[in-house]
């Protein structure tokens, strides 16, 4: 079993979270409580990965490793909110299309997410089929675009997507 809490970005515990594991849906999932608690039932002596889903923030991942017939400790998850969306036109005749996520401080100043977008810019994506196709997709010229900043504050670690390597640093 796995336990562990989810908190927004300002501490406050989040209810209603869906907690799954990855690629194991025979497990089912289960919802955070009032208090941002969650128990989940796994089979023991393996690594999972958890997934935490909500309306509104960026999903976030976690590896667990359970050990049979014990509770396996998850630390804090901490979900931030995404940034409003902004439509951009990749067929406009200015030089850039600019999207500009909320201006975010913490010790380290503060910073805005910028993403610019050259004139000339494209967007596509690739469909995978399950039978192993692929297709190219192309997402015309107007896009919606979120600049979402993850790593503010002394929570920053725990608000990113999924774990970062120990060697890496938060940039």
């Amino acid at each position: 079993m796995a336990t562990g809490r989810v908190l927004s970005r300002d501490g406050e515990p989040l209810p209603g979270v869906v907690v799954a594991v990855r690629g194991h849906e025979e497990y089912g999932n289960t919802l955070t409580r009032a208090d941002g608690t969650y128990h989940i039932a796994l089979e023991g002596s393996a690594r999972r990965t958890l997934t935490f889903r909500s309306d509104g923030f960026v999903p976030v991942d976690r590896h667990v490793e359970v050990v049979y017939r014990t509770f396996a400790p998850v630390p804090d998850v901490v979900m931030t909110r995404y940034a409003p969306a902004e439509t951009i036109d990749l067929g406009s005749a200015a030089a850039f299309e600019v999207v500009r996520g909320p201006v975010e401080s913490d010790i380290d100043g503060p910073r805005q997410a910028t993403v610019l977008f050259p004139a000339g810019t494209g967007a596509s994506a690739v469909t995978y089929e399950a039978d192993g196709s692929e297709t190219l997709v192309d997402l015309g010229p107007v896009l919606t675009v979120r600049a979402t900043e993850l790593s503010v504050g002394p929570d920053g670690r725990e608000a990113m997507p999924a774990e970062l390597p120990p060697t890496s640093a938060i940039t």
